[in-house]
Parts: structure tokens; C-alpha cells; sequence
């Protein structure tokens, strides 16, 4: 597999994990593992006086926050206030919780302070969802090697499509996207794609019955399926019709980029 990441290897970008045990806690060295594949730093952090020293020196490096509830909610609390007094919580350096009892105390804390997500520490899939947060908003997709593929991007949803366009503008790497809200505008405007992503559903159409005609204009070609909601139907069906991948659409859509990315790199 080719090597691919959205981080430079001589930028210096560190999230802080918070724990009681901080680097001894039994997940962080897989953490650290997973985040140094993408050139991020992973800072372990055990008490609260050297949590607060070390935003203050190093802000401009941290791309956000990972606490562990095992570092008792009064002190993740005080540090999560300590940094929104200090304004050292800018619009993208998320907070993410770890579960430490799985309590509902436990999610109602992490909701008052503004968390990103509560994650089961121990769920594999975790880190899936925090890198995919911040490779999506601080990875650089418009240096990569990706930035020169062709993608068609096939959704109805007018509005979705509409926000998805601005967002790739705002990181000025929509250059190289074509979007189609209908089946008349896809086979009007159709060329040749690199990687095309298609909502299940697309208008009174399946996503799946454009698949054949996109793999002949290029047999290279990637086709995606995305869904609000994938039954285990829905992806036999997606499987049998040559779909490269299927995913469910992100609740936060800006994370597409690093979902669809991840993909293409296991595929090519």
C-alpha cells in the first residue's frame, strides 16, 4: 500500500491526552501508534497543573483534546474551563471524552462541556473516529496526492451537496469535483472519473445501477455508495453490483473527506 498522509513530516501538531496514568494507560501506546502514522503527536498528560502549563506554552501546536473520564470529572471539568477562559479552544481543536464507567453522569458532563464525541476506549472503532475528525480538518487534502483526482460526487439532497461544495472551497480544493443533484444533469455532463460517489438512493434511481456504465469509461474507476442507513441488504446488493466500497454518511459531513480517503488508499 501506497504511503499517504495529510500531515507534513516536519509540522509539529500534538493532541493532548489526559489520564490518570497518562502514557501507562493500557490504550495509549496503540493510540500513539495510530496517531504517529499520520505524523501526529500524542502528549500524555497525568495531572491538571501540567495540563494547563503545557496549553499555554504550546497552543498554536494542539489540534485538540483527548480526556479520560478516569481523570475524575471534577478535573476534566476545571481544565475544560480553564480552557475556554484562556480561549485556548479554537472552532476545530475538538474535545473528546473517554468513558471510564459508561454512566449516563458520565455523558451529561461531557454534553455540558461541549464534547465532540464519548468513546469507549476499549472500542477499536474509536480511533477510527477521532482521526477521521482531525485529519478532515486539519490534514492537508490540498497538497496530497489526492487533490489530483477527478471525483463526481452524485446526491439529490440539493442542500447537502450545496454545503458540501462550500466546504471543499473554503479548503480550496473543490477544483477538481463535479457534482450532479440529477440523473438528467449526470448523463449530460458525465466524463471520465477517477472515483465517483453515489447516494444509494439517487432520485427515483439506485446508486448501484450507474456502477456498469462508470467502470467502462474508466476500468480503473472507484465507485462509492453512500447512505443515511446501510442494512445488511442494501450492502449484499452494493457488493454484487462491483461497488469498490459502501459507507454511511457521516453525521458530521465534513468528515467525508477523511472516510472516502482512507478508502481509496486501502484500494489502490
Amino acid at each position: 500500500m501506497k504511503n499517504h498522509s495529510f500531515f507534513s513530516k516536519n509540522q509539529r501538531r500534538k493532541i493532548l491526552y489526559c489520564s490518570l496514568e497518562g502514557g501507562k494507560d493500557q490504550i495509549f501506546d496503540f493510540y500513539k501508534q495510530e496517531f504517529e502514522k499520520e505524523s501526529i503527536h500524542l502528549i500524555p498528560i497525568s495531572n491538571l497543573s501540567d495540563a494547563k502549563k503545557y496549553t499555554s506554552d504550546d497552543a498554536s501546536e494542539i489540534l485538540g483534546f483527548i480526556l479520560h473520564f478516569n481523570w475524575g470529572e471534577k478535573q476534566c471539568g476545571q481544565f475544560i474551563e480553564h480552557l475556554k477562559e484562556n480561549k485556548l479552544l479554537f472552532e476545530s481543536s475538538f474535545i473528546f471524552m473517554l468513558f471510564d464507567s459508561k454512566s449516563s453522569s458520565e455523558r451529561k458532563s461531557a454534553f455540558v462541556w461541549g464534547a465532540k464525541e464519548v468513546l469507549d476506549p476499549n472500542d477499536s472503532k474509536s480511533i477510527g473516529v477521532l482521526k477521521d475528525h482531525f485529519i478532515s480538518y486539519h490534514g492537508d487534502f490540498k497538497s496530497s496526492s489526492f487533490s489530483n483526482l477527478n471525483i463526481g460526487f452524485l446526491d439529490d439532497s440539493e442542500n447537502l451537496v450545496e454545503s458540501f461544495q462550500n466546504f471543499l472551497s473554503q479548503r480550496e480544493i473543490d477544483k477538481n469535483w463535479s457534482f450532479f443533484t440529477t440523473l438528467e444533469d449526470w448523463k449530460k455532463n458525465k466524463k471520465s472519473f477517477d472515483l465517483v460517489m453515489i447516494d444509494y438512493r439517487f432520485g427515483k434511481n439506485l446508486g448501484t445501477q450507474l456502477i456498469e456504465e462508470i467502470k467502462e469509461s474508466n476500468r480503473k474507476a472507484l465507485v462509492f455508495i453512500i447512505s443515511n442507513y446501510i442494512s445488511p441488504e442494501i450492502e449484499k446488493l452494493c457488493k454484487e453490483s462491483k461497488a469498490d466500497f459502501i459507507f454511511s454518511k457521516p453525521r458530521d459531513f465534513n468528515l467525508i473527506l477523511s472516510r472516502i480517503f482512507e478508502a481509496y488508499v486501502k484500494l489502490v
